[in-house]
């Protein structure tokens, strides 16, 4: 027994630690004289798998096919073998392989794994074949129609011409794939931003290197089409009231010009804003834009309109009209109009009597009233209301209609008053006025006594002069007004 084996005295022989050169040792065993059949040692070696790789050629013209071998040792039982293009896994797992279209630097190795189970290192890597290209290179340079485009526009790319080439063979590539045709043109409609084009050029015939052509970069904008809206700090106002109103571009680029409408008439500067505080009723107000951008489908764009409310700053004005020449007892129709008011009316009669001052009528809050008047010089008048979004309360009385009942004295018999001359041409004279009447005015109204035609004040005068010249002829009513108490009513002739 030793370091190597032991048990030599045993049935069972147990070896350690054999060396290689124990390969093919012979071993038995003698038993009672008898020897054994004989065992062969073998010893496998711990020499690693090697692979070393060669090309037929090396040097070559472009697609020329190139066979390339490897030679392996120590591979085991069932070893593998992977080929390498450029770091890349290509053919077949085998001791060699063809590879066509090389380019210039290629480079090609292989890769043995073996299986022997008393390898160190089971795998060895070839040494790496290089190929290099021969023959002529030739420069090529590629054009665009336009570089800098919109989004769907037809781009022309064309190789400019080469010369000393025999059959010349064009492959396009956009981002390294290919498009387009043999053919010494491209076109595509279909660019996006960023997309690179480049020509592989080569030819057929001799021997020649392929050439790359310049890069092209595209730049695609994308397509706009131009719209505005259009907002007012207000859609009804009163009148006066300035509006503001507000443009909202998009997809416009980078200058817009603004031009404002109103009535389809041009007004404005050329800014997004519009300020108008002389704005009517029913104006429309709105705004084109026009662009610049390059890729705009459309240059012009037209916003939304605005028709604006104008309420008027309103004043309300307001008459009577009905039959004032009366008999005793008879009722009078009287009707109120009133114009210019832009809000609700309201109504209220009043009237003004011998036995009371101007006081309001129960129940004439309507257009219309039923009155009868008891004397004659008894007075009625409306007092028109309204109240207006613009312009607030509102109120305006009427004309007063003064009443003659038939058969019944004009003046106050108690009253010592003349008035001549009567018929009169130029001037009436009204005399023996009493200061302690407190006489306030003189009105001159027309014969029905429906329309106020003159008012003179009278105030602490005992007679007065009426200039009557631009009366024109006919019967008129003289009505003197006292601070309290009834009037003094009479008729003159103008001549």
């Amino acid at each position: 027994d030793n370091i190597n084996f032991f048990g030599t005295q045993a049935p069972n022989l147990y070896f350690s630690n054999i060396p290689y050169g124990w390969n093919g040792f012979l071993f038995r065993c003698i038993v009672d004289s008898q020897y054994s059949s004989t065992f062969v040692m073998k010893v496998n070696g711990t020499v690693p798998p090697t692979i070393t790789i060669s090309a037929s050629d090396s040097n070559i013209c472009y697609g020329s096919p190139v066979t390339f071998s490897a030679v392996v040792s120590n591979p085991g039982s069932s070893p593998s073998i992977t080929w390498e293009l450029n770091g890349n896994a290509t053919g077949p797992d085998s001791t060699g392989f063809t590879a066509n279209l090389l380019t210039e630097g290629n480079q090609v190795r292989a890769i043995l794994s073996g299986n022997n189970a008393c390898f160190v290192y089971q795998t060895d890597t070839s040494n790496t074949v290089t190929i290099h290209l021969t023959g002529t290179k030739p420069s090529v340079t590629i054009q665009a129609s336009d570089t800098v485009i919109c989004d769907g526009t037809n781009v022309l790319f064309k190789a400019l011409p080469v010369t000393g080439t025999l059959t010349p063979t064009y492959e396009w590539q956009v981002n390294g794939l290919y498009v387009g045709e043999n053919l010494d043109s491209f076109s595509s409609a279909t660019m996006q931003n960023g997309d690179q084009v480049t020509l592989i050029f080569l030819s057929t015939t001799g021997c020649m290197i392929p050439s790359v052509s310049n890069t092209i970069t595209m730049t695609v904008n994308p397509s706009h089409t131009p719209t505005v809206m259009m907002n007012s700090s207000a859609d009804t106002i009163c009148a006066g009231t300035p509006v503001l109103f507000t443009a909202s571009a998009s997809d416009t680029g980078a200058v817009v010009i603004y031009q404002w409408q109103k009535n389809s008439a041009s007004v404005g500067i050329n800014i997004p804003f519009y300020l108008d505080s002389s704005l009517a009723d029913g104006d429309i107000i709105s705004v084109n834009i026009s662009t610049l951008n390059l890729c705009a489908t459309d240059t012009i764009a037209v916003s939304n309109s605005k028709k604006m409310v104008v309420i008027s700053k309103s004043t309300i004005s307001g008459s009577i009209a009905g039959v004032t020449d009366l008999n005793a007892g008879q009722a009078s129709n009287l009707t109120a109009s009133a114009t210019n008011s832009a809000g609700a009316i309201t109504y209220q009669w009043q009237d003004s009597t011998s036995s009371n001052d101007w006081q309001n009528l129960n129940g004439g809050t309507t257009n219309a009233l039923i009155y009868i008047p008891k004397n004659t010089a008894d007075e009625v008048r409306c007092v028109f209301s309204s109240n207006s979004p613009c312009t607030g309360p509102l109120s305006d009385t009427s004309n007063t209609l003064v009443f003659f009942i038939q058969n019944t004295p004009l003046a106050d018999s108690g009253l010592a008053i003349k008035y001549f001359p009567n018929p009169v041409s130029t001037t009436l004279f009204i005399d023996s006025l009493n200061l302690n009447d407190q006489w306030q005015s003189f009105e001159m109204f027309n014969s029905d006594g429906g329309r106020l035609l003159m008012t003179q004040q009278i105030q602490n005068q005992t007679s007065v002069s009426i200039d009557v010249r631009s009366v024109e002829t006919g019967i008129y009513i003289g009505v003197l007004r006292r601070k309290s108490g009834a009037p003094f009513v009479f008729k003159f002739l103008k001549l």
